[in-house]
């Protein structure tokens, strides 16, 4: 029964690799061509220029919505037919953090979009965790603190060492969740009917649960609709681990 669901896992990883490399082709095709009507034109004055411009917008935005999407579907299907390998390491999780913290505030300074601040509490230990998917997992939460924060509310990480986890808090003060929606917020392509025209694939959480689980972690969320969401990561320290 086992071997059974092993390959099942295994086709159906097979299939998404493939449809997602058939999806790959036309989307740049798509993109390329409204790139290039879009250069030929250019000069084009009145209406007609603000409606191509607008039009090939639209296309540029959805092309690259459709890619995130193939990309977080791909990665789905890696985890549940076991090929991601989790190798746990020393991390520094303050610099770890730091870095994501650093990446997106050097971002948002180039448009209209709130920095994120970092908070470090307790005395630091030692964490063993395969720090490449904490890091995705980190900034999906980061990234979404962003997105959904009123202008001038900023989001921020808590690095909180317990006596036997770290504990790490992604607070915004956005818009919230419906309660009647929180037991879906980890749910595949699930999105809250609150979120306007913020775009997303409706995965970046359930990849982020995934990737904490790996880790033997756990996350939970917290929020109130119009006041704001938090996000609680806890990771254990004492983690079978390769290197000291």
């Amino acid at each position: 029964s086992l071997d059974h669901e092993r390959k099942l896992n295994q086709l159906k990883s097979q299939f998404v690799s493939m449809a997602s490399h058939q999806f790959r082709t036309p989307l740049a095709v798509i993109q390329s061509n409204s790139e290039l009507y879009s250069m030929l034109t250019r000069d084009i004055g009145g209406n007609i220029s603000s409606i191509i411009k607008k039009a090939d917008t639209r296309i540029q935005k959805e092309v690259k919505r459709m890619t995130n999407m193939m990309n977080d579907v791909l990665i789905l299907g890696k985890i549940s037919s076991d090929e991601l390998i989790t190798t746990p390491r020393k991390t520094d999780m303050v610099k770890l953090c730091q870095s994501v913290v650093d990446t997106y505030n050097k971002l948002n300074k180039t448009r209209d979009a709130n920095s994120v601040d970092l908070e470090v509490s307790g005395t630091i230990k030692p964490l063993y965790v395969a720090s490449e998917y904490v890091q995705h997992a980190l900034d999906n939460l980061v990234s979404n603190a962003i997105k959904y924060s009123v202008l001038g509310d900023k989001p921020k990480i808590e690095l909180d060492y317990q006596k036997d986890y770290l504990e790490i808090r992604v607070t915004d003060k956005g818009i919230g969740i419906p309660e009647d929606e929180m037991d879906k917020v980890f749910e595949p392509f699930h999105r809250a009917r609150n979120i306007g025209e913020v775009t997303g694939t409706g995965l970046g959480l359930v990849i982020a649960k995934e990737y904490v689980e790996m880790n033997q972690g756990t996350i939970g969320v917290e929020s109130t609709l119009g006041k704001g969401t938090t996000f609680t990561v806890r990771l254990p320290y004492e983690l079978a681990h390769e290197e000291d």
